[in-house]
């Protein structure tokens, strides 16, 4: 069993730390919860380096400590409902805006799903360990997920789409 030490964790941690948070964004939907959460969860991994088998497996490995860090703060937390204009961690060029409340539309394991696969660049096995599902259900979660933002990203008038997905039902989990 490889161990790896906690310089070389840190450097990891840090090179990790944007989609982190990207992650706990998507699924707590508030900057300052996802940065709590993003940074627990570092101290969490730190603190269980020695856990880490297989070094090369470290994103999926700390992804999942994110998943579940922010899930508890879920949890734990008041139930709001959430606003309908939700400002995302990302600056997205105003050409992006659109696929990025489409994103936001989706359900949280859709979105969890979509980043993961489409920005962090894990394959759908390492989404499965990262969100403790199979990698069909990774698979089909994401081709749900490629229909429903082909529907909401259709309409030629942009403006459509705000109507459009008020009226729609988001995806079933």
């Amino acid at each position: 069993m490889q161990r790896t030490n906690a310089k070389a964790i840190g450097l990891l941690l840090e090179e990790a730390w944007p989609q982190a948070y990207r992650i706990a964004w998507s699924i707590l939907r508030d900057a300052n919860e996802a940065e709590d959460a993003a940074q627990e969860a570092c101290a969490l991994a730190l603190r269980a380096h020695e856990t880490l088998r297989d070094p090369s497996a470290f994103r999926p490995w700390f992804y999942r400590i994110v998943v579940n860090e922010a899930r508890g703060r879920r949890r734990r937390r008041p139930q709001e409902p959430i606003p309908g204009e939700l400002q995302a961690p990302f600056d997205a060029p105003d050409d992006r805006i659109d696929v990025r409340r489409a994103i936001d539309r989706l359900d949280e394991h859709a979105r969890l799903s979509v980043l993961l696969f489409y920005y962090v660049r894990l394959s759908t096995t390492e989404i499965a360990n990262v969100t403790g599902s199979s990698p069909l259900a990774v698979r089909l979660r994401l081709l749900a997920a490629r229909r429903r933002l082909r529907r909401l990203l259709a309409p030629d008038d942009v403006s459509q789409l705000a109507e459009r997905t008020e009226r729609e039902p988001q995806v079933a989990k």
